[in-house]
């Protein structure tokens, strides 16, 4: 692995721990189930962890384009450009993938 790769897996792996401690802070609480206009469930646990990951990958790699499921599914895809890094969060598993093409 290069070196760069090296340094932005370890980015990747910071602000996936940061979005980890989001949902863990928020399972702590009594948290509310909402639903989406696809009528699966999403929580403020969800929306938060998302928000740290795109924050994070804005600031490690500004010009890849991002596609995560909540955005997604709020209908913010990025246009005019073919996508790199897709985010997905379970907060189930406690887990995000990054995928790159």
């Amino acid at each position: 692995m290069s070196d760069n790769h090296k340094q932005l897996l370890d980015q990747i792996i910071a602000a996936s721990k940061l979005a980890g401690d989001a949902i863990m802070t928020i399972y702590a609480t009594d948290f509310d189930v909402a639903k989406k206009s696809d009528a699966s469930p999403v929580t403020a646990a969800d929306e938060a962890a998302e928000a740290i990951i795109l924050k994070e990958l804005a600031r490690i790699a500004p010009d890849i384009p991002v596609i995560s499921e909540e955005a997604a599914s709020a209908g913010h895809i990025p246009v005019g450009a073919v996508p790199k890094i897709l985010a997905c969060c379970s907060t189930a598993r406690r887990t995000w993938t990054a995928a790159s093409s």
